[in-house]
């Protein structure tokens, strides 16, 4: 059995790790071309990636035995302990010494990069220079805030990001969770997988077994793509038990909270199916919160933008169609969309400003520095002028999102009516439901 058998997906990474692993295990080989392996190796990434994993992979191939230090101490005794794990690799080479969590062991921030434990980690991982002392770190995403003469070149030679599974590695990483446990067969784990785009190894490991919880307590055989879903919906999406479970039917008619809901989010997905087909992995007319119980959700799949420009207007004509939505069928203001507007309203700021999507007037790369010639620059001025032309767009394209919804009516009222029987939809549901209608997507800009 291969030592990274136990990763699940990460192929490339997994490539980086055999390599430098080979160059761990068979030193002899590599001096022979008057190389030595690299002088250190950091993963880093988002909590419950899989880093500690890896770099227990990656020690068992190397075949080395490996000293670890993790902070546990809240006083100035861990930089001993520090030192001790060094001296300990030190007299059992070829070795590796594993900083576990190397973030935490001092406060990570800008403030704090002259940190004693971060200069003592430093240290000692020079005074291992010329010995066969491998230095292995993870530490959590955020490194840019870890002292730079640490990580420089000569202390960690190689550096690898562990992001969050997506795409095929998310379906595997779902299919190797399911795999000791009995399921449907119909239970697809590509589906699941496009409804938790983003989210980390251990995210997805507590959903399976949500969901197994979930199927024994309802004396069913097999975990079902619905044990799953309702698994997602309480782990990940946090929808409290009592929305869960209620069974009220709502009528699409009435201008009630629950019928609002279902209107506002059908036009969040078919305004995304419209401008992306196929990416709408789940909607929802299940409140996230306890305390807000009108409000519904709407997760896309993840897919790498090709157009940055024409991404964020898309998430601008995304976000205000739910609030279009119910303007289309009551010709009423939805209350419950101000978050969506604040976000459309960023996005296009952010468009106008750094990146100059408009021109570069409302652009200034100087905003709010001094010049003895001119002064402070306007940076208020121009701040101004910037939320002034958002206001209009947001304008332009929230007509844009009605007049699109209008001429997709008969596609909105099928999600609508849907998302009121069943309370969900997934990306195959949604499939069916575009079946014979007639669909025209909105003109670009």
């Amino acid at each position: 059995m291969n030592e990274f058998d136990d990763i699940i997906g990460y192929d490339a990474t997994k490539e980086e790790l055999v390599r430098i692993a080979d160059t761990l295990k068979n030193a002899e080989r590599y001096r022979k071309f008057g190389v030595t392996s690299p002088c250190g190796l950091i993963l880093y990434g988002r909590p419950g990636t899989g880093k500690t994993l890896m770099a227990n992979c990656l020690i068992k191939a190397s075949g080395r035995p490996a000293f670890t230090c993790r902070r546990t101490e809240s006083d100035n005794s861990f930089i001993d302990k520090m030192k001790a794990v060094f001296e300990e690799a030190e007299q059992n080479v070829p070795s590796i010494v594993l900083l576990d969590d190397m973030d935490k062991f001092a406060n990570s921030d800008f403030q704090h990069r002259d940190a004693a434990e971060f200069v003592a980690a430093q240290s000692c991982i020079d005074n291992m220079r010329g010995t066969e002392v491998f230095v292995l770190a993870t530490a959590n995403e955020n490194i840019k805030n870890l002292p730079g003469s640490l990580l420089r070149p000569g202390r960690f030679d190689r550096q690898i990001c562990v992001e969050t599974p997506k795409g095929e590695d998310a379906a595997r990483i779902i299919a190797g969770y399911l795999a000791n446990k009995p399921f449907a067969e119909d239970l697809d784990p590509e589906l699941i997988a496009s409804m938790l785009a983003g989210h980390s190894c251990a995210t997805l490991e507590t959903v399976v077994n949500e969901a197994g919880i979930i199927a024994a307590y309802s004396k069913s055989d097999r975990i079902t793509t619905e044990h799953m879903i309702e698994a997602s919906m309480r782990a990940v999406f946090h929808v409290p038990a009592e929305c869960l479970y209620e069974t009220d039917v709502v009528d699409l008619s009435s201008r009630s909270m629950k019928s609002i809901v279902v209107w506002h989010e059908a036009g969040h997905a078919v305004m995304q199916e419209l401008l992306v087909p196929g990416s709408v992995a789940l909607v929802s007319a299940k409140s996230k919160s306890a305390k807000r119980n009108h409000s519904g959700f709407t997760v896309r799949n993840w897919r790498e933008a090709d157009d940055l420009l024409r991404a964020g207007i898309d998430e601008v004509l995304v976000g205000l169609s739910g609030r279009a939505a119910v303007d289309v069928v009551f010709g009423i203001s939805d209350t419950g969309a101000d978050d969506d507007i604040k976000r459309a309203f960023q996005t296009l700021s952010s468009l106008l400003g750094k990146s100059c999507a408009d021109g570069f007037w409302l652009h200034s790369p100087t905003c709010g520095f001094f010049d003895e010639e001119d002064g402070y620059d306007d940076a208020e001025g121009i701040k101004q002028r910037r939320q002034m032309v958002a206001s209009h767009m947001l304008e332009h394209y929230y007509g844009k999102a009605k007049r699109t919804l209008l001429r997709n009516r008969a596609l909105l009222e099928r999600l609508a009516a849907a998302l009121a029987e069943k309370s969900y939809l997934t990306s195959k549901d949604i499939a069916q439901l575009k079946q014979g209608v007639s669909l025209e997507t909105p003109d670009y800009l």
